[in-house]
């Protein structure tokens, strides 16, 4: 689909970058330090069988908040219960948080366009131990600088 048969979908940029597979997601964007949560709901706060958490994200690379010389900075943080909170980084040569290969191009039809693929990669982050993990509350991905991300997947792998 296409802004013009579907208005309002400007921001998910599915006519200018090729997501394999289109799948849904969500676009995330952040002009400066910022954090976006996800609250458990109840009756799922119960995770002490989870070994991580995982992210299929790509970076956006039509945004002018990603610079292709710079990926961005993630942290994830679960909070507890007990408003107890752990947060983990991402290493910084994580392959999901990779500028795409390929190249802007202007397009007089749809603007600018990406002429490589942006894949939704795999990011896991391994559970550590300094919280209650049998009454997780939320899980936040915490930013340090500017960026924007096409988020697909949240979940906890057990």
């Amino acid at each position: 689909y296409t802004p013009v048969s579907k208005p309002g979908s400007e921001p998910c940029r599915r006519v200018n970058v090729s997501i394999p597979g289109q799948p849904a997601l969500a676009v995330i964007s952040w002009p400066g330090p910022s954090a976006v949560t996800f609250a458990i709901p109840e009756g799922k706060r119960d995770l002490r069988d989870a070994v991580a958490i995982s992210l299929r994200v790509a970076v956006n690379p039509l945004s002018e908040l990603n610079a292709p010389e710079a990926d961005p900075t993630l942290l994830i943080r679960v909070t507890d219960g007990k408003g107890q909170s752990v947060i983990t980084g991402i290493r910084a040569e994580e392959p999901a948080l990779r500028f795409p290969v390929g190249e802007v191009e202007a397009d007089e039809m749809f603007g600018p366009m990406f002429t490589g693929k942006a894949p939704l990669t795999t990011l896991r982050v391994p559970r550590l131990e300094l919280i209650d993990w049998s009454d997780v509350r939320e899980v936040s991905l915490v930013t340090e600088g500017s960026g924007e991300l096409f988020l697909a997947d949240v979940e906890v792998v057990r």
